[in-house]
């Protein structure tokens, strides 16, 4: 998809650790805030940029997809993100906004309030 589309690299706290044999995040629960903080930042950020692009280049939202939505639906490639990491930030954080469906509703959301 990268020759067709626009990509956005998800960095990640530098508390988080990664297992190579499952992939599966971790980090410290000491670090638990500052990963939250960082990533509902990240988070935020990443949906008024896609909100203001969507709006500006009349991209549907449904046309933001992942890297592990791109793989399913044409493969290709081996990745998952961000859905392996925010599916553990759902559990840990209780908030259910860690979904591609969360996201591309926020984004619907803020993009519907834009000038």
């Amino acid at each position: 998809g990268n020759g067709v589309s626009i990509g956005f690299e998800q960095t990640e706290h530098s508390a988080i650790k990664w297992n190579q044999k499952t992939w599966v995040p971790s980090w410290s629960s000491s670090s638990n805030e500052a990963v939250k903080s960082y990533h509902d930042k990240l988070y935020n950020n990443a949906v008024a940029l896609f909100a203001s692009l969507s709006k500006q280049f009349d991209i549907p939202i449904e046309n933001c997809i992942s890297h592990n939505e791109i793989a399913k639906k044409f493969g290709g490639s081996d990745h998952s993100d961000p859905e392996s990491l925010w599916n553990v930030f759902r559990d840990k954080f209780k908030d259910d906004k860690w979904t591609m469906t969360g996201f591309r509703n926020n984004i619907r959301e803020v993009r519907n309030n834009l000038s």
